[in-house]
């Protein structure tokens, strides 16, 4: 599994390292060992890379870009233009510019508080979603839609179970040569 998620890691991006070794290490429960292993073939290899490049050109860009974002906020809040579409102007910009991941991380990286307030955060969301896909649902039913609901819902369960069949089996069989 060590092995999985480091080769995973490797392969992706440098600049979501942070983002994806904070999903890991809130969804997964890690044992000491494994963590331990995890942080060593991190530090051994990826980070390595990381050091070497000089920290503003990876997030130099991005820190502007929300900087940017942050002070067009309040220049068009001070100048009364309506809090509508600055709210939705924020949240346009926030999805193309990754800022509520962002901020997701930097919360999640405090000690012990980060997690806990970014899943007091996120979790309402899921349970909403999931309501608006319930009332979706009986709404196309009621219109006749069966049929087709059916047949997404099969693919929704069939992709689930492929998740999780590949799951067992990346465990079950090891990467080791």
């Amino acid at each position: 599994m060590v092995r999985q998620v480091v080769f995973f890691i490797e392969s992706s991006n440098l600049e979501s390292l942070h983002s994806l070794s904070v999903f890991f290490i809130n969804t997964i429960s890690w044992n000491v060992y494994s963590t331990e292993l995890l942080s060593l073939d991190i530090s051994s290899r990826v980070m390595k890379s990381l050091s070497e490049k000089p920290f503003w050109k990876y997030y130099g860009p991005r820190i502007m870009v929300w900087t940017l974002v942050v002070a067009v906020i309040i220049v068009s809040l001070y100048h009364g233009i309506d809090e509508k579409i600055v709210l939705f102007v924020t949240i346009v910009l926030g999805i193309f510019t990754q800022i509520f991941a962002g901020l997701g991380a930097l919360i999640a990286m405090i000690p012990f508080f980060g997690p806990l307030i970014v899943k007091v955060i996120t979790i309402p969301i899921f349970y909403l979603l999931n309501a608006m896909g319930w009332v979706v649902s009986g709404v196309a039913i009621k219109k006749g839609y069966a049929n087709e609901l059916a047949k997404s819902r099969t693919v929704t369960l069939a992709v689930l179970i492929g998740i999780i069949l590949g799951y067992i089996l990346g465990h079950a069989v090891p990467l080791d040569k």
